[in-house]
């Protein structure tokens, strides 16, 4: 991929907000889940994907 058309995919790719700090007891991440919205779960499964499609061959492997 040449340097500009990776530039012109990185300036397409929006910004995230930054992720919420994991709960620490199992009660916490059940009130944590039901309170998140849904511009919230958006977000979390396009982090998530972004890091999972990306590295989909370290998981296979």
């Amino acid at each position: 991929m040449s340097d500009a058309i990776a530039v012109a995919v990185a300036d397409a790719i929006p910004v995230l907000p930054p992720a919420k700090d994991i709960p620490s007891t199992f009660v916490a991440s059940v009130k944590s889940w039901w309170t998140a919205g849904e511009k919230e779960s958006a977000a979390s499964e396009e982090r998530l994907l972004r890091y999972v499609l990306p590295n989909m061959h370290l998981i296979i492997a």
